[in-house]
């Protein structure tokens, strides 16, 4: 492929967000990005370098701040995760190292605290397998509403554990998915629902 076929690809897909995604003009979406609409108006005639990572990055954090998740691979070859909403992202996704830095930002900037940790073992099999990491938000309050989901929870004395987390009449209960054993801590300080998990 050509330099010019690349970046007329790339000029595709970049319309294709904005178009079929978002579905918005480039005016708004530049209103929500805070940028000049020429900016975008000039990617979508190709009047800039696309192949530099600095214009990359430049238009996947225009996309970011109107909450949708897109990597440079794909931009640049229509390969890998295929560019969603944010929202649209299921319960469990496998993503790679790059994906893991956008998460952390994008929560960020929504004002989320977020936690990330390593598994050490097979305990919380097949939801996850040593040395997979796993992210979610860190939650203080109505813990109880996520009963029976699987968790990355601070307890006790300063401990974080990822488990199931079940509730019963105010009793909580942290479970390995292929153990029998429970864990009964005296106080839960936080959870963070399992949202991602980023297999390297």
């Amino acid at each position: 492929m050509t330099q010019k076929q690349e970046k007329d690809e790339i000029i595709l897909r970049i319309k294709h967000i904005r178009k079929n995604i978002l579905k918005m003009p480039a005016q708004k979406l530049a209103e929500i990005a805070g940028i000049n609409v020429n900016s975008i108006r000039n990617w979508e005639r190709g009047k800039i370098d696309f192949l530099t990572s600095i214009s990359m990055n430049n238009i996947i954090n225009v996309f970011e701040s109107a909450g949708i998740f897109v990597t440079q691979d794909w931009l640049r070859t229509g390969e890998g995760v295929s560019p969603c909403r944010y929202s649209e992202i299921k319960d469990i996704t496998i993503l790679g190292f790059e994906e893991e830095n956008l998460f952390r930002s994008i929560k960020k900037k929504m004002g989320q605290d977020v936690i990330v940790v390593s598994i050490p073992d097979e305990s919380m099999a097949p939801m996850a397998h040593t040395g997979d990491r796993i992210g979610g938000v860190i939650i203080k309050d109505d813990i109880e509403k996520n009963n029976d989901k699987n968790c990355i929870v601070k307890y006790d004395d300063e401990k974080i554990i990822v488990r199931k987390l079940q509730v019963q009449a105010n009793v909580y209960s942290l479970h390995s998915l292929t153990e029998d054993e429970v864990i009964y801590p005296k106080e839960i300080k936080w959870i963070a629902p399992v949202s991602r998990r980023w297999i390297y």
